[in-house]
Formats: structure tokens, C-alpha cells, sequence
């Protein structure tokens, strides 16, 4: 998109600016400048505004995410509609119709309309993998029955801020904000929500130089609390904290890193461990008990199904976590033999 095209300029100065931040619901709005006005950021969760919209140029930056575009990519994302319509709105509120234009500026609108269906359409690396946040949109229907499947309800994914990208490096993924241990946005998981076409191509994506094994997912909202329930991965946290058991964490897999262990040890007075059902599950339940059992009082629960956490009853969920084995202060020999009788396959 060219900001000096005269068509694009007549839009913005023609533009109904109050009308169009109601239609994509923008909160927060304060005119720090004149000609540029913030919001809450719509992409992720803040509670002061750092979304940027300069009414000159037609473009939005937020400062908190750095998430960034011109109106057409806004309001794509936003309302979840293709950049064609998103043209034809911004024509609209600026009240202006094809039928009026002259013969340049029609050139002018299908060039416009163009450098932005071109940069949207290039390899997949048009988005870089390095983005401190990828352009997304609301999740479209594939994506919440993904969800639904996982036991994870539309409530939650909202409130946990969970968008969705349809194109570029992230395409067809699940973008979750992820926090440090004081809830400040650090980046993000984007999580496949298909079968992987090939070996090379991952289910779950980070932003390059993302330092998950420092992080644990929802770690900050179970501050202070005595007992945590921890759990392989976010769809596990996620379809418990949607059916309320909340105090549900995950480290991003079975490995967990020192600075993990030291977030677990300094935050909680014990832990019920609740991995997967499967053999590298059980295997990986054991290996923690060992590197844990001298930080925090760990115990195991094993749910009566081979289902992972995610797909169990609830009902089954409970009262794994409320008969969770306690190994920790026994002899460690005794204790890998007592756990792995616990852990064997049914």
C-alpha cells in the first residue's frame, strides 16, 4: 500500500474515525497526539492502551506487542473478513463509491488494493519467524471445534486472549500469548490445528529467540498458591481451567529446565503431577519425581483411562488429583519401585 497514492489519501481524510473504531470495537481510546489516538491493544492483553492508530497515515502500530499494518490488514483481522471487503468498509465510512470515481482514481484504487493482496499472498516468509507477534484474526470455525474437541471452551480462549492466523510463516495455527511469572507478555506458542503434511513441519511454532524452558504457562495466576497440578502441555492446562480446576500449570512438555524448577520450588509447597497416559509419560512422571522430590513435595496421578488429561472425564480428572500418590519422602529405590507398580499399564 502506497500512503501517498492521492486515493488513499482522500479515504483517510474522508474518513468517519468514531464510527469505524465502534465498528471494530476498540476500547480505551485517547488522543495523545494530535492525529494519533491509542487503544487496549485488541491482539493482546494489556490493561493501559499502547495501540497506536495515526489518522494521517492510516496505520496502526501498538507498542506493547508490536504488532503493526494499515487499516486494511485491521479490519481483516478484526472482523475476520477478506482485504477486499475491508477496502470497500473503509470506502463506505469515508463515503465514497466506485460509481463516483474518475478514471485515475479507479487505477489508483485496484493498485492500492493490489500491493496489499500481493504482500499478503508471498511465501511463507513474508511473515518472519523472528515477528514479536503474528497478524491475526478472530478464531474461525475449524479452529474453535479444535478447540471444543480438546475439551476447551470459547470462554476460555477469549479470556486467555487466543487469535488465530490464516497466512505467512504461523499459517493455520493457534496463536497463544504466553507470560513470565509476573504476567508480562513475553511471546507466543502458535500450535497447528491440522495434521502435520510432513515430518519437517511441526505442530507447535515459537518466535526465534523465544526462551520458553524460562516460562511456565499460567504460572502467574497461581501466585502464591500451595498445590499446583502440573500438566504436559497448554491444550492440557486449558481444557482443566475450562472446567475449573484452576490452579493447572505446564512447563511446555516433560522436560523441565532449572529455572523452572526454581519458579516450582520457590512458588509451591507441592505438586500433583499429571502427565499424559502413555509410556513417555510415565517414564518422564518418575524422572521429575527424581529431580523434584528435594525441592517440593511431589505426588503422581494416573487417571483411569489411556486418555491424555485433555480428553478425560472431568470426574476422572478429580479424583486422579485427589488420589494422587505421595513418593516423595520415601527411600528413592523403594520409591522408583512403588511409582513404576503405579504407573504400569492397565
Amino acid at each position: 500500500m502506497s500512503f501517498s497514492s492521492p486515493y488513499w489519501k482522500k479515504i483517510i481524510s474522508n474518513l468517519d474515525w468514531n464510527k469505524l473504531f465502534r465498528k471494530l470495537k476498540l476500547d480505551g481510546m485517547e488522543e495523545k497526539r494530535k492525529g494519533e489516538v491509542f487503544f487496549v491493544c485488541p491482539f493482546h492483553d494489556e490493561k493501559e492502551p499502547s495501540f497506536s492508530v495515526n489518522k494521517n497515515k492510516g496505520v496502526y502500530h501498538c507498542f506493547g506487542c508490536g504488532q503493526n499494518g494499515n487499516l486494511i490488514t485491521l479490519i481483516s483481522s478484526l472482523l475476520n473478513v477478506s482485504k477486499n471487503s475491508s477496502f470497500e468498509i473503509l470506502e463506505r465510512y469515508a463515503g465514497l463509491s466506485s460509481d463516483d470515481l474518475t478514471i485515475e482514481e479507479v487505477k489508483q484504487r485496484i493498485e492500492s488494493l493490489e500491493n496489499v493482496l500481493s504482500k499478503m499472498a508471498r511465501n511463507k516468509e513474508e511473515i518472519p519467524k523472528i515477528t514479536p507477534f503474528p497478524p491475526v484474526t478472530i478464531l474461525p470455525r475449524k479452529a474453535i471445534d479444535y478447540l471444543e474437541r480438546r475439551n476447551i471452551t470459547r470462554k476460555e480462549s477469549k479470556e486467555r486472549g487466543i487469535k488465530y492466523c490464516d497466512y505467512g510463516y504461523f499459517s493455520e495455527r493457534l496463536i497463544i500469548p504466553l507470560y513470565d511469572a509476573k504476567g508480562k507478555y513475553m511471546t507466543f506458542e502458535a500450535r497447528l490445528i491440522r495434521e502435520p503434511e510432513n515430518i519437517r513441519e511441526k505442530k507447535v511454532l515459537y518466535s526465534s529467540g523465544s526462551k520458553v524452558n524460562s516460562l511456565i504457562y499460567n504460572f502467574h495466576e497461581n501466585l502464591g498458591k500451595k498445590r499446583g497440578v502440573l500438566v504436559e502441555g497448554i491444550m492440557d492446562t486449558l481444557s482443566l481451567t475450562s472446567r475449573r480446576i484452576r490452579n493447572v500449570i505446564s512447563c511446555f512438555g516433560t522436560q523441565v529446565s532449572d529455572e523452572q524448577k526454581s519458579l516450582l520450588s520457590e512458588n509451591f509447597e507441592s505438586l500433583v503431577v499429571l502427565f499424559d497416559s502413555d509410556s513417555s509419560g510415565k517414564k518422564s512422571s518418575l524422572k521429575l519425581l527424581e529431580e523434584l522430590s528435594s525441592l517440593v513435595e511431589v505426588k503422581i496421578a494416573k487417571t483411569n483411562s489411556r486418555k491424555d488429561p485433555k480428553y478425560c472425564d472431568i470426574e476422572d480428572i478429580n479424583m486422579a488429583i485427589i488420589n494422587a500418590k505421595d513418593f516423595t519422602n520415601s527411600d528413592l529405590t523403594n520409591t522408583k519401585r512403588r511409582l513404576q507398580s503405579f504407573l504400569v499399564m492397565a
